[in-house]
């Protein structure tokens, strides 16, 4: 029987190691990932590549913390423009999770704790001042509007304890209070 396949989506200047340490965690529970760690030159556009590993996932697992991200450079191409009409102007890892509900799937996302990042908070991108930028806060805020605390087993990912699901169900998001 194939393996549930998740998306871990996460900001990789700030996040990579934490992305990779979760993509082992889930692994571990039964669950085959796939993210942009996996994106090889040469496989095109990145985000026709975004589309198309998360159109043949089961959902998508979204780590946040404080960093923007980079975005797709604009674009007039009718078959891809950016800024995207549904979107509007975001980061790479925004819209994994935008597309991602979009196309119904299960989402997850859980807000890490410092001891998890890569970088310090100053180093990190954060959104440009472009008119229509979408800043961090925005998508955090809207991410976790009306999402539910889990109420599971804690694990242990990146160093900090995270309460989170064992499995994906139903629920459309839910964010984790870290604890460490």
């Amino acid at each position: 029987m194939a393996r549930p396949l998740l998306f871990v989506s996460a900001v990789s200047t700030e996040l990579r190691g934490a992305r990779r340490r979760t993509a082992a965690w889930l692994h571990g529970l039964g669950y085959d990932t796939i993210s942009q760690d996996d994106f090889a030159l040469g496989a095109g556009e990145l985000r026709a590549w975004i589309e198309r590993q998360i159109d043949r996932c089961d959902g998508v697992f979204q780590l946040i913390g404080d960093a923007y991200g980079a975005e797709p450079p604009d674009c007039d191409d009718p078959a891809h423009p950016w800024p995207d009409p549904r979107y509007g102007r975001c980061s790479y890892t925004q819209y994994e999770l935008l597309y991602a509900r979009t196309r119904g799937l299960p989402t997850w996302v859980v807000e890490v704790g410092a001891g998890c990042r890569d970088a310090a908070p100053a180093t990190l991108d954060l959104p440009s001042p472009r008119e229509g930028a979408r800043p961090r806060t925005r998508t955090r805020a809207a991410t976790n509007r009306n999402a539910p605390r889990c109420n599971a087993p804690t694990a242990s990912v990146c160093g900090a304890t995270t309460t989170c699901a064992t499995r994906p169900t139903t629920t459309t998001s839910w964010s984790c209070a870290s604890r460490g």
